[in-house]
């Protein structure tokens, strides 16, 4: 459940998406396939997701003195971009299902869901260098569109770790930390720092916000994978992660504590392809989960890194801090 002081960026965010993508020439499945992937051709919200990185942009240049006008392009650029890493992420990890329907390519089919998310990460460039009219000075679009851009460098090698790690056996704790500080974290560090650098944040400012998303980032991601076990992700079967073989925080941190034949069995499930990945499996590493207490030490690794963004985040002016640890703290309750 998000904060309710969050709903009128959310609701900022997806009006001026919905005009945005209102204004794309129709092209044949991808003008639909863009409003499909962006939850703009529904009325429930779940197909939409949180808009919450476009409002954690504007929340922030807001806080630190700027107008929600002049962060506006940017925000939608961080929320389009998380769009097209979902696009992406469904493709390669072969997930069917996203937010209780159809995935993008599993809708459209495998190569218009390719050029869905393509043009999506050009979408990403593009409302910002349109965005001149808006107020923002070309310098500070310069450097939006660097931190876009170092932000797409980093999520390429974190997806590259991730992928390259899916027959790994000798993954550590710190290896699959610092997979998701590059994905999620990195995704946070985008939305935030964007709206300081609109805001004209200090480099003090700017390297709290780097802190404190690096530690919510972890955290959201680490939660995530604890929702894989329930219906929370939206997803038609629960362990979603374990059929695709992923080596989650959940699993890694089960591997350094269980018995050498209960670790062989472990990866012997997770490296079965997912069509052969039975629900006795998935139940039985589950189970495992349970044996060592992993989902609790996987909350109270969450609680931790909640306490460490928070503190990141203490000389930053206020309501900007009261409400960015609200956030922080809400986030390691969700539920979806």
């Amino acid at each position: 459940m998000l904060p309710d002081f969050l709903r009128e960026y959310v609701d900022l965010t997806e009006s001026a998406l919905q005009d945005y993508i209102a204004r794309e020439p129709e092209t044949p499945v991808l003008t639909e396939g863009l409003r499909y992937a962006l939850g703009l051709d529904s009325s429930e919200s779940v197909h939409r997701g949180k808009r919450l990185r476009g409002a954690l942009c504007l929340l922030v240049a807001e806080g630190l003195g700027a107008t929600r006008d002049l962060a506006l392009p940017y925000a939608l650029s961080v929320e389009i971009l998380h769009q097209f890493l979902l696009v992406h992420d469904d493709l390669e990890d072969g997930d069917r299902t996203r937010r209780n329907r159809p995935a993008v390519w599993a809708r459209y089919g495998f190569a218009h869901g390719i050029n869905i998310g393509d043009f999506l990460a050009a979408k990403t460039y593009s409302v910002l260098l349109t965005s001149s009219g808006n107020g923002l000075c070309n310098a500070k679009i310069l450097q939006l569109l660097g931190l876009l851009n170092n932000t797409m460098l980093v999520l390429g090698r974190g997806q590259a770790s991730d992928l390259a790690g899916e027959n790994r056996r000798e993954m550590r704790l710190s290896d699959c930390e610092s997979i998701a500080i590059m994905k999620t974290g990195q995704c946070w560090i985008s939305a935030l720092l964007g709206g300081a650098i609109i805001a004209d944040g200090s480099d003090t400012i700017r390297q709290s916000l780097v802190s404190y998303a690096n530690a919510t980032g972890l955290a959201y991601q680490i939660v995530d994978d604890s929702l894989d076990l329930t219906p929370g992700k939206g997803r038609t079967q629960i362990g979603s992660d374990i059929r695709e073989g992923k080596r989650t925080w959940l699993a890694v941190a089960t591997a350094e504590q269980c018995n050498h034949e209960e670790r062989k069995r472990l990866y012997d499930v997770l490296d079965l392809p997912r069509d052969e990945t039975s629900d006795k499996d998935v139940n039985w590493l589950i189970d495992l989960y349970q044996k060592y207490n992993i989902i609790e030490l996987a909350a109270q690794r969450t609680e931790d890194l909640v306490e460490q963004a928070v503190d990141s985040i203490a000389a930053l002016p206020q309501p900007l801090r009261e409400r960015l640890t609200e956030i922080a703290r809400s986030m390691a309750q969700r539920k979806s």
